[in-house]
């Protein structure tokens, strides 16, 4: 499902992406309990920043994120992806 703009949570292959874009899904529920209540839960993404220009400036203002990491980049089909998690 895709949100206006160019930001898409979970794309799905009808999705029409214009680049430079960023995709996220969500990867993680990590949880902390005690006394069987979860007292922290928190939520962990995957943000792609996908881009033609490998000195994207969308990728620079994604790092800047707090409670975000970088993890990896790669290159597909002449775009440039970086990967991101990011944290609640």
């Amino acid at each position: 499902m895709s949100s206006k703009g160019r930001l898409f949570f979970q794309p799905t292959s009808d999705d029409t992406l214009q680049y430079p874009c960023i995709l996220y899904k969500l990867i993680d529920i990590p949880t902390n309990a005690a006394n069987n209540n979860h007292y922290i839960i928190n939520h962990q993404y995957e943000l792609t920043v996908i881009d033609r220009d490998p000195l994207s400036k969308l990728r620079e203002a994604v790092v800047r994120i707090p409670m975000c990491s970088f993890t990896r980049s790669f290159e597909s089909d002449n775009l440039h992806h970086y990967v991101f998690r990011i944290y609640d």
